[in-house]
């Protein structure tokens, strides 16, 4: 096997702390060594992946030395530094300490590399099954089924497909995913996309009449609870608001099922609005709602061929004629007609045959059919198995909840089934009703789904709907629905613990089959729940068991009459339940409880009882064991399959410490070992009392080196035995970015997987080929869900996929090989060598400073940016580049330096949303300098200008949170299933916008008037700078000069959040970028020093600098510097002044530190002021001639602390002080 593409440890080239990597031939003779450099030397045949690890004489982790690390054959030196990893205090910083003598062990590992091999993917109607660059690959919405189709006959005006005949499909709402799809008749896919954010629509439609709008060629109704939205699809890919209205009566929050539709003629919009019982009619044209009309209980709407508007009320289907005398009312419905339809029992969506000759209807109640009428009722035939929701064995022939309807120019139906047990679309022979084809998926987010160990032709699929089984075909790389095996509002269980999610994970325990929980769920963590059994002739599960803590299962908590029989008044119970009757329902005769006395010393020092019993794992004998290490023995297994617990033989394994508390006081989740230890979390074991080994982890990023543990989650299956190599026991971590880590059950990193999305590659391969080797890609963050499975057989596979359940086959443990690497001494002399600790402070959110100048002279928009100023601040914006403001005449400029030539490379449709897709440069800021600078919410002129190439074409976005007197309907949300964000206005100034980019470099101007903004030399506003990295088509990571809670990708309204108090704050200043010539009268400057004068205040200065030309001098003097020369009787007042020599033209920085506030001036321009914080140091700038130039620095002492430091930098020379070398007074 080849070792690894080279580029996936591109980032070697960084500093990796501590380690010293050398490599040289096995003959050479080491080379001596100092104290603090203690040598590993790794021999190797071949090129390995090599871990290394430092462990003391009692076999515990000291130093986890390096991972995952490629070194080439031979004889290769590793330095450990003689301290430990270190642990985080509570304000982040790294305290590592030294290791004491004694003499230690470096073992490890060594393999060829893990391989990742794609198979196939479950669950998924896109091909491929994620996304790609050409927005083909992938499917519809995470969260939410189909909920319409629409067909677009050819040259209808898509700009997908080439213009040929085509079916729209939507969805009601994507976070992953797309709501929208535009699919051939064919079944290829021609464009996955977003057009409204994350909204997708419940219903569409097209105008069927002759006089709409020529730019708009097809239309989609959105809701929420509160309002409803008419949009369209235009013909050059964007979309545009047509109405937003308000009802009076709230509708549920997802109300994708409650009947709203719509129909389009000649420009006129008809939509049903159920929760108020009418119909609104809107002039899409003109934009605006010209009234309505009341319609019981109304659902779905279609116009006929000869422009008659059918209308589902009540459960019949009406017929009326449209009477429009004035175009600006609405209008009035004539001649209503009810059809004597047929069979039906639930009517809610109609389509119509091209000829007018049959009328198809979606039909609910107990059928779930689509029913084809003649246009006076009569029953032609029936679409579809009836029988509706299923449970058990599942009939492809049977839709659920058929919802949107659409008849394509081939004879096909095709048909959204708006439910979540499969999300399908289904496409049927119109005229036979049989079944063409169907596209399942995609799953909820995060993806996920389980292999079954011991048959790896069973897939399971949980969500919070239910529990579907797939059968993998592993010849042709195909899946299909076997079984829903769980559907919740069907079978009628009662709730059941860890916030409603079902187990997936199948363990197969005396010839039964049970789904356990602790492997999927939640999003960052495993989530525990009851156990269920399946029965595996009807292929149904319910649940029959659960041990843990009551707090995890609130309906449990509050039933009295259980807690009634719980021991004590604690208000938390370990528990054991099991499901005595199979009514799935829990009742007090089914519960025992059990009293834990042990105890733990918490943080203050207190004796407390163990608290926290929620997380447990299921073994493969249906022991458990979990928070606090409790176990819980092997269950005694009735013959009808119940699991029944004795609690009385729960014992702790470890000894309970407060360094097994996990989140809040909840005991840390345990896991049994082989060697009698017990994983705890993630990433550390203990045996009883000791910690024996754990590895460093740490939040935030990116990564800096291979083996670099950066915001873990949760496990992503049990640990298990590898049957080849010597890996002995392992399991997978999965990580926050898109990634996942492979460790041994002893702490050593075998290996990641994917890549954390900052510094990989999303996975967006055109094809998904089978045998496709996924290297050096990232899955994506938020990847909640991925899981692996060891087959009984050994083998082992990886399913994967943020919206996608990709499944890949994993190679190369066999090559894994543990290694020992040798013993190092650590002496009493090397020891006192060393400091005791060693810290590494975390960067904390503060307020950084900047100077933004106000120019004379313009710089050319060009790119290029070789016309700002010398004196320009440029900022890091964090390891993306560096960026700056400046301002001249009525116009504000910025740009930003970076590496990056696809900087503004942005795939966006609508430029509301262009900051997920793909680069964008960004400002933040505050316009109003009297606003409070301690503010945590965004005020009146807050704002933020979002630049990029939207396909190519330069756009700028205005926004702003607060504009006092804005329209309620004027105002914009950026909405999530996680929270929601209201701006006040998001303008589109484009117009205005002058941009430029030459390769990585970018440049814009704006005029100042668009931003309401007027800056003074002198005033401060808080600001910042952002850059968004992306793909093209997707934003991959935000980083910004002075904010730090910019992680997040995957949350529109996160994203576009204003958050001022995390901004810097800019000086703005007048700004000569001429050189300043010397002071001709400096000639007489010719002995060494300064001058000084001291005032004393009449009470004090308060920390401020005074007018000293209005006071009275109290003494003069001289001095070398600016050192304080004389006491005084009052904290005083100091003026230095003299001259300065300029050694070379050029930029000058000068510094000031100080404990109050102090100036300091060149001639008569102040350079700098000091604001008497001394912790900070304040500096200023100015472009200077050689020669000598007049200085002047005035300081107050109001604190007895006498604290004032002056330096300078040049261009030729480092930061120092200015010494008595460079000062000069005149006689």
């Amino acid at each position: 096997m080849q070792l690894m593409n080279p580029n996936k440890y591109w980032w070697l080239s960084l500093a990796i702390a501590s380690v010293l990597i050398c490599s040289t031939l096995s003959t050479t003779v080491a080379a001596a060594t100092v104290a603090t450099d203690f040598p590993i030397w790794i021999e190797l045949d071949k090129p390995h992946v090599v871990t290394v690890v430092i462990e003391d004489s009692s076999g515990q982790r000291v130093r986890n030395l390096v991972a995952e690390m490629p070194l080439p054959a031979g004889r290769n030196r590793l330095s450990w530094d003689g301290f430990d990893d270190g642990k985080r205090n509570a304000d982040g910083d790294l305290i590592r300490k030294r290791a004491t003598v004694g003499t230690y062990r470096a073992r490890g590992l060594s393999h060829n590399g893990i391989m990742a091999t794609y198979e196939f993917t479950a669950y998924s109607g896109g091909n491929p099954s994620w996304p790609t660059k050409e927005h083909t690959g992938g499917w519809l919405a995470d969260h939410s089924p189909p909920m319409s189709a629409l067909f677009l006959p050819a040259g209808s005006g898509s700009p997908h497909g080439g213009g040929a005949s085509q079916v729209l499909l939507s969805a009601l709402v994507a976070e992953a995913g797309a709501p929208f799809v535009w699919v051939g008749t064919d079944g290829t896919t021609y464009q996955r996309t977003s057009v409204f954010g994350w909204d997708g629509a419940i219903a569409l439609a097209r105008d069927v009449g002759a006089k709409g709008r020529d730019d708009v060629y097809a239309y989609g109704l959105m809701a929420w609870e509160k309002t409803i939205k008419l949009r369209a699809f235009k013909r050059d890919g964007s979309g545009m608001e047509i109405i937003t209205y308000q009802p009076a009566v709230a509708m549920p929050r997802e109300p994708g099922t409650i009947g709203l539709s719509l129909a389009v003629r000649d420009g006129l919009a008809v939509i049903s609005a159920p929760s108020e019982e009418k119909l609104l009619f809107v002039d899409a044209i003109e934009k605006k709602v010209l009234g309505s009309t009341p319609m019981p209980s109304p659902r779905g709407l279609l116009f006929d061929n000869q422009g008659r508007l059918l209308v589902v009320s009540a459960g019949k289907i009406h017929r009326f004629t449209i009477i429009r005398t004035d175009p600006a009312a609405a209008p009035v419905l004539g001649d209503a007609t009810v059809i004597p339809a047929q069979g039906l029992e639930d009517p809610r969506t109609l389509a119509m045959s091209a000829t007018g000759e049959e009328l198809y209807v979606a039909d609910w109640g107990k059928s779930h059919q689509v029913k084809v009428l003649s246009p006076a009722g009569k029953l032609l035939r029936t679409i579809g198995h009836p029988g509706g929701e299923q449970l058990g064995l599942y009939d492809e022939r049977r839709m659920t909840r058929p919802q949107g309807l659409a008849l394509d120019d081939k004879g096909q139906l095709w048909v959204a089934e708006a439910d979540h047990l499969p999300k399908r679309i289904s496409v049927w022979k119109a005229a036979t009703g049989q079944l063409v084809d169907a596209r399942y998926g995609p799953p909820h987010y995060g993806g996920g789904g389980t292999i079954d160990p011991l048959d790896k032709t069973r897939f399971f699929h949980a969500t919070f709907e239910g529990v579907m089984e797939f059968q993998l075909n592993w010849t042709t790389g195909t899946s299909r629905l076997h079984a829903v095996v769980c559907r919740q509002n069907a079978q009628g269980f009662a709730k059941m613990p860890g916030e409603n999610w079902l187990p997936e994970t199948p363990l197969h325990v005396g010839g039964r089959t049970y789904l356990i929980g602790g492997y999927q769920g939640g999003l960052r963590g495993n989530t525990y729940t009851a156990t269920f059994l399946l029965d595996e002739i009807t292929r149904i599960a319910r649940p029959v068991s659960y041990v843990g803590s009551d707090r995890w299962w609130p309906n449990v908590a509050a039933d009295k009459a259980i807690v009634a029989l719980a021991p004590g008044k604690k208000n938390e119970q370990f528990l054991a339940w099991s499901d005595l009757n199979n009514d799935g329902q829990p009742q007090p005769t089914e519960f025992t409880y059990r009293v834990f006395d042990e105890t733990f010393v918490d943080r203050n020092g207190a004796t407390r009882k163990t608290f926290g019993y929620r997380d447990f794992n299921v073994n493969p004998d249906l022991s458990l064991q979990g928070s606090w290490g409790i176990t819980v023995p092997a269950p005694l297994i009735r013959a009808d399959g119940v699991p029944i617990y004795d609690l009385a033989k729960a014992r702790f394994e470890l000894t309970p410490t407060l360094e097994l508390v996990g989140n809040g006081e909840d005991g840390h989740d345990s896991r049994p070992l082989k060697d009698g230890s017990s994983l705890v979390g993630l990433l550390s074991a203990w045996n009883k009392d000791k910690r024996i080994w754990s590895y460093p982890e740490r939040r935030g990023g990116p990564p800096q080196f291979p083996g670099d543990v950066v915001d873990p989650t949760r496990l992503l299956g049990p640990v298990v035995t590898a049957t080849t190599g010597e890996a002995g026991q392992w399991y997978a971590v999965n990580a926050e970015k898109g990634n996942m880590f492979l460790f041994t059950a002893d702490g050593l990193f075998i290996q990641e997987l994917g890549g954390d999305m900052r510094v990989k590659p999303l996975i967006r391969f055109p094809a998904g080929k089978r045998g496709l080797v996924m290297e050096n890609i990232s899955f994506e963050d938020e990847h909640f869900h991925p899981t692996v499975t060891q087959t009984k057989d050994g083998e082992i596979y990886l399913v994967a996929g943020k919206e996608h359940s990709s499944i890949f086959r994993l190679t190369g443990f066999e090559t894994i090989r543990r290694r020992e690497f040798g013993q190092v001494q650590m002496t009493s002399a090397a020891v006192a060598s060393l400091p005791e600790t060693r810290i590494i402070k975390a960067r904390k959110q503060d307020r950084a400073t900047t100077y933004v100048n106000i120019l004379n002279e313009s710089p050319t928009v060009d790119g290029k940016l070789d016309d700002w100023s010398a004196g320009t601040r440029w900022q890091e914006v964090g390891d993306a580049g560096f960026a700056a403001v400046t301002v001249s005449g009525d116009r504000l400029y910025a740009a930003f330096k970076t590496s990056d030539p696809r900087l503004l490379d942005n795939d966006a449709v609508n430029p509301l949303f262009m900051f997920k897709n793909g680069g964008c440069i960004d400002l933040m800021i505050g316009t109003d300098a009297r606003a409070d600078q301690k503010r945590t919410a965004p005020v009146t002129g807050d704002l933020r200008l979002l630049v990029t190439k939207a396909k190519g074409r330069p756009v700028a976005v205005l926004y702003r949170t607060v504009v006092p007197g804005t329209q309620e309907k004027e105002r914009v949300l950026f909405e999530s299933p996680i929270g929601k964000v209201w701006f006040d206005r998001v303008d589109d100034i484009s117009g205005v916008l002058q941009l430029a980019q030459d390769n990585g470099n970018a440049e814009f101007s704006v005029p100042l008037s668009a931003l309401n903004f007027s800056p003074k030399p002198g005033e401060k506003f808080l600001g910042d700078f952002g850059i968004l990295k992306g793909n093209g088509t997707q934003t991959i990571q935000r980083l910004y000069w002075n904010n730090l809670n910019t992680n997040i990708v995957s949350d529109i309204p996160g994203e576009a959040r204003l958050q001022p108090a995390n901004w810097g704050l800019w000086t703005f200043r007048a700004y000569d970028s001429k050189l300043r010539e010397p002071d001709p009268v400096a000639a007489k400057a010719t002995i060494p020093g300064l001058r000084y004068d001291l005032f004393e205040p009449k009470r004090n200065f308060e920390g401020r600098v005074p007018d000293f030309s209005k006071m009275q001098v109290t003494s003069s003097g001289t001095t070398e510097s600016f050192s304080f020369p004389t006491a005084a009787n009052k904290q005083p007042g100091f003026r230095f002044s003299g001259y300065i020599t300029i050694p070379h033209d050029g930029l000058y920085t000068f510094y000031v530190r100080s404990d109050a506030q102090s100036h300091l001036y060149i001639g008569d321009r102040q350079v700098v002021q000091g604001n008497g914080n001394e912790t900070i140091t304040y500096d200023g700038d100015m472009l200077l001639k050689a020669g000598k130039h007049p200085i002047r620095v005035e300081y107050v002492n109001d604190f007895a602390r006498a604290l004032l430091q002056v330096s300078w930098q040049g261009s030729q020379f480092e930061k120092k002080e200015i010494g008595k070398d460079s000062l000069w007074r005149a006689p």
